[in-house]
């Protein structure tokens, strides 16, 4: 895996579809929640379908740049999308 995208977290298994991660910003008194689509994506609670974590997280965050992969956390683990990924293509090292 040379290049981080959610396709490729799911193609080897890391992640699921339908798996929720939530991103809590200091502007926000709620969480924002979002699911895993089964192409990749993040689907919002409303609907909108995000195609980067760093896009859904630029929208959550007020438009202020933030970097997705260090933001949203699995709800069933409370890893980030940038630790999963690490600890994916450790695993493909072995």
């Amino acid at each position: 895996m040379a290049r981080k995208n959610l396709s490729e977290l799911l193609r080897s298994g890391a992640v699921k579809e339908g798996q929720e991660f939530v991103f809590t910003t200091k502007d926000l008194s709620e969480d924002c929640k979002v699911k895993l689509t089964k192409f990749g994506g993040l689907k919002s609670v409303n609907g909108r379908v995000f195609s980067t974590p760093t896009s859904a997280a630029k929208l959550f965050n007020g438009g202020k740049s933030v970097n997705g992969w260090r933001v949203w956390r699995s709800v069933e683990t409370n890893e980030t999308f940038l630790e999963i990924w690490e600890k994916s293509n450790n695993n493909n090292k072995s």
